[in-house]
């Protein structure tokens, strides 16, 4: 590839900022959910996933299941600094780390478009995608959302409108 043509794909990329949200990707979430493959696999895909995203300047956010912590889960360690930690803090109701979640996606300059996978689909995963994404239509059951569709994000005063996938991949 040219290096013009090299110079534009970047500027697109970087002007359409994406970010990949991962819902609770820890130990008990992965041996006590329904996941189609092993917990080893699993984490395997996540950190090859991770690095394909972090290469293409694609914000990654992972909501922390482990309380009190801003590191994240142990297998994603190498990527600390590299990717955002949504913490989840011992006296927090349960709206809180979705709060945080929207405040970090409001303020992300120039983003376009929010992928959401990980967590248990019936549960946090779906608590999280309803709670931060606002749409004029029903987007549940989970299982249908193959589609990219539109939605707005609203934290205090701001709203920012993204488009929204469901990467059913890291579901479980």
């Amino acid at each position: 590839m040219p290096k013009k043509a090299l110079r534009k794909s970047f500027i697109k990329r970087s002007k359409e900022k994406s970010a990949y949200v991962i819902v609770h990707p820890d130990d008990f979430a992965l041996t006590h959910g329904n996941s189609k493959i092993s917990p080893i696999q699993y984490k395997q895909r996540l950190i090859y996933k991770i690095n394909q995203l972090i290469y293409n300047n694609v914000s990654v956010i992972v909501l922390n299941l482990e309380q009190n912590t801003l590191h994240p889960p142990s297998f994603l360690s190498k990527f600390q600094g590299k990717i955002e930690i949504i913490p989840s803090f011992s006296n927090d109701n349960t709206e809180s780390q979705v709060l945080r979640l929207k405040e970090k996606l409001i303020f992300i300059r120039g983003l376009k478009r929010v992928i959401f996978t990980g967590g248990w689909i019936n549960a946090c995963f779906k608590h999280t995608l309803s709670q931060t994404i606002k749409t004029d239509q029903k987007i549940f059951p989970v299982e249908n959302l193959t589609k990219t569709f539109q939605g707005s994000i609203v934290f205090k005063k701001y709203t920012k409108k993204v488009w929204v996938e469901v990467d059913h991949e890291y579901l479980f």
